[in-house]
């Protein structure tokens, strides 16, 4: 490999380690001021907009550690492209794969029902009270963690003979090839798009 080839992989192994800690930091402190917030008021009185924001910047911390700022220190030395920074095994990689799409997944839906909160409070006129009713604490709360380790889970369970793929430079991807992993996809997807 060429010199300049070789810089310009590690620049693409190094970068997302910083942007990943800056992420990661913020999203610290936006946690540590939910959670002050929490302390002082009660849960009962955590707006819901508040909840969403922890939810989606725990989902942070977590995809930014293990994604980006421990990127190919979890990848095999042996997969192809010879990744730069290498030193994990099959294990770490499998785990850094779960843990990644999964808490990315979590974070990306958190995202979505902040946005949808804010729709039915300022389009819909629906109140901070009625958000705070159980069936949209459930929903908002409870669908994103859920969706993140069932969209996992069957790249766990059944596509244990498929070697994760080394994609972006910095992160393993569980790939699957598996007509069953993808027809509980499927099914996810569906009941997903019933439970909204």
């Amino acid at each position: 490999m060429a010199p300049l080839q070789e810089s310009m992989n590690l620049a693409i192994v190094i970068i997302p380690k910083v942007t990943g800690s800056i992420s990661m930091i913020a999203s610290a402190f936006i946690t540590r001021s939910v959670i002050q917030k929490w302390r002082k008021r009660g849960l009962a009185s955590l707006p819901m907009k508040s909840r969403l924001v922890l939810s989606m910047s725990v989902a942070d911390i977590g995809s930014s550690i293990f994604g980006h700022i421990l990127g190919t220190w979890l990848v095999p030395a042996s997969i192809d492209g010879n990744p730069p920074l290498a030193a994990g095994n099959q294990a770490t990689c499998n785990m850094q794969s779960f843990l990644f799409e999964f808490l990315l997944g979590a974070g990306c839906f958190s995202n979505l029902f902040l946005a949808i909160s804010y729709w039915l409070l300022i389009c819909r006129g629906k109140t901070e009270k009625t958000l705070k009713q159980w069936k949209y604490q459930i929903i908002f709360l409870g669908f994103p963690w859920v969706y993140g380790i069932s969209t996992n889970a069957p790249k766990s369970l059944f596509a244990k003979n498929s070697p994760p793929a080394y994609k972006n430079l910095w992160f393993c991807q569980a790939t699957s090839g598996d007509d069953i992993v993808e027809l509980a996809y499927a099914v996810i997807w569906c009941i997903s798009i019933l439970m909204l």
